[in-house]
């Protein structure tokens, strides 16, 4: 198999981003084993008290919340350039 040397870095990188991800995913599951594991033991733990998927932000969520943000920075520099100190 040979490989150009932009291919084989392309490859190296993919390699390097997938261990990362799973390395992340291995100290998730370490924080949840860690909250059950220290949880109350008379409330029973329910799988939705560790990880709840309608709370995860999605990029359209993202999208908008940047879009608010620029709108809001515009108004600011607009009323910053409305000032009158004189």
């Amino acid at each position: 198999m040979n490989l150009t040397p932009r291919e084989f870095q392309n490859m190296m990188t993919g390699r390097n981003e997938q261990y990362l991800d799973e390395l992340q995913t291995y100290s998730i599951f370490a924080l949840m084993m860690r909250a059950v594991y220290h949880s109350n033991p008379k409330k029973s733990m329910k799988p939705k008290d560790l990880f709840d998927r309608s709370k995860m932000v999605t990029d359209e969520q993202k999208k908008k919340s940047i879009e608010n943000r620029a709108k809001q920075a515009e108004e600011d520099m607009q009323f910053l350039q409305n000032l009158n100190f004189g």
